[in-house]
Parts: structure tokens; sequence; C-alpha cells
């Protein structure tokens, strides 16, 4: 192989793939294709190690280059969003809000693309585990001189162009299933946000990735409850409990945020119950009741903990029926004991273990 088929080998992996650089990425390759020719043909009148280390190292560079043209390409975003609004609540989702499970959703955005490409068409696809809202999914709502209607099916999650420099705004109607954030562990639900998902994505002739459109999913256990935590961790700044009640308080706030992160965010909601200004009255003036209600509660928090996790672990219904039956019977001792301080917080115990026995 003489030095200039050398080179165009070298070069053939970085042009077949032109179509994925910008316009300007592109005429600077092309444009340094000719000047290594160029040089290559001076170089075969020299005979000097001179300039044929010369030529060597122009090769390294511009390949070099033209690696860093690629990874511009990689991480263009053809994808701009413009709204999202939930059907089901009929509001507009702000930029950090998640998408919820069972809801919805109608997304527009608009597909900015960067230059033309001659026999090259582009793919703009819904998450394919999302389901169908109406009759069709997407509709397109600007003309776009890439657009063949021949091509478009109105049940497929998916629709395509032609390449052609401009943008084209969409808009793709779908709901999101009732568990995509659910996880099935024996006879539980866990409930896991999930992060980073691709809503929509584009994808050119050849299935590079040229733009993508990431959401945040979550459900209305997972909302509720991470409500509840950002509402009771505020009660003690607003001075609607004691802060004397600080440690118990972050205590019991950090018990219901382990079992969140177990899956369970109901049973965590009912350890967040607890935190109530009408449960936490004015300190006492005897110090000793004040350490006993405190005892009492963490106990409280403590088992209702165990017996979560217990549940998790031990899927058989006999088995943790059996189990809630115990953890009940040690609240029933806790409620007696509260009762001699404090009629509100045994009233609360009391609430709990029946909560307890109607989670199974």
């Amino acid at each position: 192989m003489d030095k200039r088929s050398w080179l165009g080998f070298c070069l053939k992996g970085f042009l077949k793939d032109r179509h994925k650089y910008s316009l300007q990425s592109r005429f600077q390759i092309e444009r340094g294709c000719n000047r290594m020719f160029q040089r290559l043909s001076l170089n075969n009148q020299c005979s000097s190690s001179k300039s044929r280390l010369s030529v060597i190292l122009s090769v390294i560079v511009f390949l070099l280059v033209a690696a860093n043209f690629r990874v511009y390409a990689v991480y263009s975003n053809w994808v701009v969003l413009n709204s999202i609004q939930d059907l089901t609540d009929n509001v507009t989702l702000q930029a950090n809000q998640p998408l919820t499970a069972g809801h919805g959703y109608n997304v527009t955005v608009t597909v900015d693309v960067p230059f033309t490409q001659t026999q090259s068409e582009f793919q703009v696809a819904l998450n394919p585990s999302m389901s169908q809202q109406s009759t069709q999914y997407w509709y397109l709502l600007s003309n776009y001189a890439g657009y063949n209607g021949s091509k478009f099916t109105a049940g497929l999650p998916s629709i395509s162009f032609d390449q052609v420099q401009g943008q084209v705004m969409l808009s793709v109607l779908f709901s999101v299933p009732q568990g995509f954030t659910t996880t099935q562990a024996g006879n539980l639900n866990l409930h896991f946000l999930k992060d980073n998902v691709n809503v929509v994505t584009i994808a050119v002739t050849g299935g590079a990735m040229v733009g993508n459109l990431q959401r945040q999913f979550s459900d209305e256990a997972i909302q509720r409850y991470l409500t509840a935590y950002s509402q009771k961790s505020t009660l003690i700044p607003q001075l609607k409990i004691d802060s004397t009640y600080t440690g118990l308080v972050n205590g019991i706030l950090d018990q219901a945020r382990a079992v969140y992160q177990l899956g369970l965010p109901d049973n965590a909601l009912t350890i967040l119950d607890i935190i109530n200004p009408t449960s936490f009255p004015p300190p006492p003036d005897n110090m000793l009741n004040m350490v006993l209600i405190v005892l009492v509660v963490a106990m409280v928090v403590g088992a209702t903990l165990v017996a979560v996790m217990y549940m998790r672990a031990n899927s058989k219904l006999g088995v943790m029926s059996n189990t809630v039956a115990d953890v009940q019977r040690d609240l029933a001792a806790l409620e007696v004991s509260a009762g001699q301080f404090d009629r509100k917080l045994a009233d609360k115990v009391k609430a709990l273990k029946e909560r307890l026995g109607e989670s199974i």
C-alpha cells in the first residue's frame, strides 16, 4: 500500500459518518483532507526524513481534530422542549417536575435539524414503554420540507422525516403506565423514582442518536410522601413544634426516609404522621415525664421500622400477619404507657397500631 492509499484508509472511517457532524465540522474535515493530500503529493517529491516526519505528524494532528469533531457531534441535541401538559391534572409541568405514572401527557418539542443530508432520514421516537393516549401518537404542528405524508402511520410511536435543514414542531400524546415506577417483590409493590429516562429520542440513518428528551418519573404514592416530608421538616423552623423536640423530630424524619428508600412510601408516610403539632405539647416541667414521652415515641418508630423491614424480607402473608400482630401487641402496651403522660400521644400510637394492621 502506497502512502496515499494508506492516508485514504485512515480518513475513510471519519468521512463515511460525516452526516453526524455539523456543517462547519464537515467543511473543516473535508478541507483538512485536501490539505493532507496536497502535502502528500509534495512529499513524494522530497526524500528527506524531515519531510516524511512532517507529513506523519500532520496526519496525527488531523485525526485528533477529527476525533474532537466526532465528540461534538455525538453530544449535540436536536431536541428543544416547548412544553409538557399533564392531561390528567390539566396543568403544565415546570422544568423540575417529574412525569407521574398513570397520567396522560401532551409533550411538544421542536426538532432543529442543522444541515441537509441527501438520502438520509431521521426518526423521532417515543419511549416504547409509554401507552397510547388517543387515536395517534404524533401530530405535526408546523410545515417542514422533509415531511412525507406517505411515510406516516398514526398508530406507530415513531415518525420519520427526510433530513432537510430547518425546524419542525411536533406534539406527542401518550400515557405513562400505572406500574412504570413499581417493582414486584413477593406480595409487595416497591416504588422508586426513575431518573433520566428518555421520553423522546432522535436517530439518523445508520442509527446514530442526535437528540433526546429526558425526564424523571414518579407516582402518586411517592409524591404524597415527598410532599408530607417537605411539610413535616419545616414544622420546627416555623415554630409549630417546640425546638426542644428537634432531636426527636429529626430522628423520626430519618426513620421515615429510610423506609421510603426501601421502596415503601406509604409506610414511610405512616411514620411521618407521628410528626404533628398536636402530638408534641409544650415541654412538661417534670423532665422525667419528658424523657418517657420521647422514649415512647422513639419505640413506636423503631417498632414500625422493624415491622416494615421484616415484611419486605418475608413476602408470605402468614408470616407477615404474625409479625404485625406481635408489633401491634407491643404498640398496645406503649399506648397504655403514653396515656399516663399525654392522651393525644396515646391516641396517635393507637392510630398507628391500627394503620399498621391495615397495611397487609
